[in-house]
């Protein structure tokens, strides 16, 4: 397990965070006359039809793999993109930040990763912020989509635990492929219970819901996440994990860019809040042993 973060994979995050920053505005963009669940199934229905015939079949892992599909793509994805289609993007992008305190709490039970009082004082201040940002007069009735992108967070630090022991035995490509196989039909279910008018959606789409499709299919999972599980199977979750650090800048500026969104105070002071307090977590992440 390496303990100094090389340039070269310094750059491989970086890279990370910005497709997954201007995820979210193209997910948003997708997901304008779409049920979010049902384009998520569409996401990942593509990724396995894209994987399947380079990958080979992980028998002995097929049930670790399951249930992180169940975490990662059902629960994570499934309560984020609901989140995402009810706030602007630099709401949802901010307050999903809480996975960094959260698999830091998670690392001290798992891997007796060390917490210290930078930690804790990052941990609370993060929590402020998200105490800041349900605040916002616009959001005051309608919290619930912040509700689910809490959920959200927490599931994605639970799957980066699993992410570190599958990926041990799993190449990326391969874990890519059969967790998209096991999330499409979980996903399907859940739109067919929770959503309606898919096919009529489908139907009456245009360009930019496909356009969003491919970006989500191509760069957002398998060049996100074949790098990102590559970096789990290096370093410590964290050491890669405050990467994340970086996802609400450009998050931010692509909802700017794209979908000509305002900043509010509410948002502007609880993002001061929260990114001070990983960006604590960060600078003690370079302190903390690294797992063996």
């Amino acid at each position: 397990m390496s303990s100094k973060l090389s340039f070269f994979h310094f750059i491989t995050l970086l890279s990370v965070s910005l497709v997954w920053g201007a995820n979210f505005a193209v997910a948003k963009i997708g997901m304008i006359n779409f049920p979010p669940i049902a384009f998520l199934t569409l996401r990942f229905i593509g990724v396995a039809f894209v994987l399947i015939p380079f990958t080979r079949i992980p028998r002995e892992y097929f049930l670790k793999i399951f249930f992180l599909s169940f975490t990662l793509c059902l629960i994570h994805f499934g309560f984020l993109y609901a989140g995402i289609k009810q706030l602007d993007v630099a709401t949802s992008s901010i307050v999903v930040q809480l996975q960094v305190p959260i698999a830091a709490l998670l690392s001290k039970f798992y891997f007796k990763e060390n917490l210290t009082l930078k930690n804790i004082l990052g941990m609370l201040l993060a929590f402020l912020g998200i105490g800041i940002i349900v605040g916002e007069p616009k959001l005051q009735g309608n919290i619930l989509p912040i509700i689910f992108v809490i959920i959200a967070a927490t599931a994605w630090a639970f799957s980066n635990i699993q992410m570190k022991d599958i990926g041990q035995h799993v190449d990326p490509m391969t874990l890519n492929c059969w967790i998209a196989a096991f999330a499409s039909p979980q996903l399907a279910l859940a739109s067919f219970f929770f959503e309606h008018n898919q096919l009529n959606a489908i139907l009456q789409s245009d360009y930019k819901l496909w356009l969003a499709l491919i970006y989500q299919i191509l760069f957002a999972t398998l060049l996100g996440y074949g790098l990102w599980y590559s970096m789990i199977k290096i370093y410590s979750v964290n050491k890669v994990m405050p990467f994340t650090f970086l996802i609400p800048f450009f998050s931010v500026l692509s909802g700017i860019i794209f979908l000509n969104e305002k900043l509010t105070l509410n948002i502007i002071l609880g993002a001061i809040c929260i990114l001070t307090g990983i960006a604590l977590i960060i600078f003690y992440s370079h302190k903390v042993n690294t797992v063996q």
